[in-house]
């Protein structure tokens, strides 16, 4: 052992010492310091004004502390309360008494009100809605469906505002600015569409997606089901289907892939309408890009949320279906 390890052990016990004895001066501050502490224990706390219970600090409720069987019962008021508000809200001049289970996208192809979407969108309802941004919801009809295309064609009973046109040249486009427009917001009827940016995925054998699919990079989310893909002039190049299996690919390569849609290829939509007897509009060939502002306001006219609808039952035993992605 050297000099200096010898010289700093004498000052290391002094400065414990002192320490010790600093902490046994301060101990009775310490104990009446934590004897003056606020009650840490969670209660539940009813807001009468708002008629909402929550879980807080003993301290923190400003309201009536209940106990578990009056939360409860607090809880089947509130239930009640909404179902019957619900119930009243379904029941208008279109839908009835009907219950919304789920949404998804759609966009109309033909002036005699065609419109496509995905048959997972609609293949679990009693009645279909077309609402446009403009909040108008009008009973659609459905003509002809796949399952194994997951494309569905509808009609409405009026003129649609626009018809969205197909691209003339899809081999022409780079495939790094693309879009969706669709209304990606699960179960509400909302009357504001979004516009996703998004790019041609590269092709990468994890996917493995069949010659009718599509993969890209953009945010997918629930209600982006049957939103048009489009290309840097608004016109289409497929239809968006699903999302990515993100768990499914972590397990299977590790790797962790979030950004990743599909979509229902160009030629397979085409094949479809087709097969229907719809005959589809068509740009101009010229790929002059349109600012991501100007291409939602050119889609917005033909891109419409749909809404599949259920018989009204108790709001306890609601089931959302769900609509993917």
């Amino acid at each position: 052992m050297n000099d200096s390890a010898i010289g700093q052990r004498p000052y290391g016990l002094r400065s414990a010492l002192a320490l010790a004895a600093v902490l046994a001066a301060a101990l009775p501050s310490m104990k009446a310091a934590r004897a003056a502490e606020p009650d840490a224990t969670i209660v539940s706390c009813y807001d009468a004004p708002r008629k909402l219970v929550t879980h807080t600090l003993a301290y923190a409720c400003k309201g009536e502390v209940v106990s578990p069987a009056r939360e409860a019962a607090l809880d089947r008021e509130r239930r009640s309360h909404i179902e019957a508000n619900v119930t009243e809200l379904e029941s208008d001049r279109v839908t009835g008494k009907r219950r919304l289970i789920g949404t998804g996208s759609g966009f109309y192809v033909g002036f005699g009100g065609e419109l496509l979407t995905n048959d997972h969108v609609t293949n679990h309802c009693e009645q279909l809605t077309a609402t446009s941004d403009q909040g108008e919801k009008q009973l659609v009809t459905l003509v002809a469906t796949s399952s194994q295309s997951d494309i569905t064609l509808l009609r409405t009973g009026a003129r649609p505002p626009g018809v969205a046109r197909f691209s003339a040249t899809p081999d022409l486009s780079d495939g790094q600015k693309l879009a969706v427009v669709g209304y990606p917001v699960y179960g509400l009827p909302t009357r504001l569409s979004t516009l996703t940016l998004a790019a041609m995925a590269p092709v990468d054998p994890m996917f493995s997606l069949p010659e009718s699919r599509v993969g890209f990079h953009a945010a997918i989310r629930h209600g982006n089901s049957g939103s048009p893909l489009l290309d840097r002039a608004g016109d289409v190049v497929g239809i968006v289907n699903a999302a990515s299996d993100t768990p499914q690919i972590r397990r299977t390569t590790g790797r962790l892939v979030t950004d990743i849609g599909i979509a229902i290829s160009y030629s397979t939509v085409l094949h479809f309408l087709a097969a229907n007897g719809v005959k589809p509009l068509f740009g101009g060939g010229q790929h002059e890009e349109e600012t991501p502002e100007a291409l939602h306001e050119k889609a917005r006219s033909f891109v419409v949320q749909i809404g599949c609808w259920a018989p009204a039952r108790s709001i306890g035993n609601r089931k959302a279906a769900t609509s993917l992605p």
